[in-house]
């Protein structure tokens, strides 16, 4: 049997439904109950592919980290220049025309860095609290039933 035809390895219909790759099947309860070869290991596979999320959702927490970080040091940077910016454009009082121009230039960066900082703190709140919550919490949940799942089969193989 195909994974696409609508039924799941026991025969039965509908088990297609997917993990977060698409290829991997809930495991079958009736699988679990009798703790057949096939139950260990379609478990074994889904405990892989939750350390390999868990790696890759550490992965993204830790960049969006660095990239909040550098954004916020860009931000500065660029408060920096559009203060010289503004400062350039009071040498000009005696040319309105340019000093009207660099401080509409001035006006267009603040803006920009407004836009930046909002940028960063969505990123920070949005992606990186939120899985780092997931991974503390979640993850955590799914991480303590492997083990009550592990010490329970250990006490029945005795």
């Amino acid at each position: 049997m195909g994974q696409g035809d609508g039924q799941d390895e026991s025969g039965g219909e509908g088990g297609s439904q997917a993990g977060s790759t698409g290829s991997r099947k809930l495991i079958d309860l009736r699988d679990c109950l009798t703790d057949s070869p096939r139950f260990r290991h379609r478990l074994a596979d889904h405990e892989a592919e939750v350390v390999d999320l868990e790696s890759k959702l550490e992965k993204v927490v830790t960049s969006c980290d660095r990239m909040v970080n550098n954004g916020q040091a860009y931000v500065e940077a660029c408060r920096s220049f559009s203060s010289c910016v503004r400062e350039l454009a009071g040498h000009f009082h005696n040319n309105s025309v340019v000093e009207q121009s660099l401080r509409r230039f001035y006006d267009t960066l603040a803006e920009v860095q407004s836009f930046h900082s909002i940028l960063f703190d969505q990123a920070q709140r949005s992606v990186h609290s939120a899985l780092r919550s997931f991974l503390t919490g979640e993850l955590k949940k799914v991480k303590d039933m492997k083990k009550t799942f592990h010490k329970v089969s250990e006490e029945l193989n005795r």
